[in-house]
């Protein structure tokens, strides 16, 4: 969104610095969490559904872009992709219930 509303390369690389730093700390629970919380027999179809599932996200989204800059131009495609999804991962999100709540809701 912000490239959108500031589109100069300078805005663009800055945006693509912070992604990256965000994605190698995503990255480092995502391959390491697994390994610690998963019996070893089951770590390859973990990472097979994990990997495929991304495959999928960016076939999807490869198609909801060309289908957005068809419709609304290239600016108008990253304003909508900035504003619709972060609404979309909000709305798949599940906050963990601590211990405490889950033994007092099983009561």
């Amino acid at each position: 969104m912000v490239i959108a509303a500031v589109p100069q390369p300078v805005v663009a690389v800055a945006g693509l610095a912070v992604l990256g730093i965000g994605n190698a700390v995503v990255d480092a629970g995502l391959f390491t969490l697994p390994v610690r919380i998963l019996p070893e027999a089951k770590l390859g179809r973990a990472f097979g559904v994990f990997e495929s599932l991304g495959a999928l996200a960016v076939a999807a989204g490869a198609l909801a872009a060309s289908l957005g800059v068809d419709a609304l131009g290239g600016r108008g495609a990253l304003l909508a992709a900035g504003l619709v999804a972060p609404l979309i991962v909000a709305a798949c999100c599940r906050c963990p219930r601590s211990r405490s709540s889950r033994s007092a809701a099983g009561r």
